[in-house]
């Protein structure tokens, strides 16, 4: 019994010190991040919808 609680107790001192490893990003990068990721969304958003129009207009005819 000892045994498993031994294993346990290991995993998460293992999952506390990689935990301690990651670089966590900074507030600047990360506003940086969000807004190159919205305006990506943005454009391919409006892209695909002016796709959209064409087909469906030249469908139409």
């Amino acid at each position: 019994m000892k045994k498993i609680f031994g294993k346990i107790a290991n995993y998460f001192l293992g999952v506390k010190k990689e935990i301690g490893r990651i670089r966590w990003t900074k507030p600047k990068e990360l506003a940086k991040y969000t807004a190159s990721t919205l305006v990506f969304m943005i454009f391919f958003g409006a892209f695909f919808t002016i796709i959209d129009l064409a087909v469906s207009y030249l469908r139409s005819l």
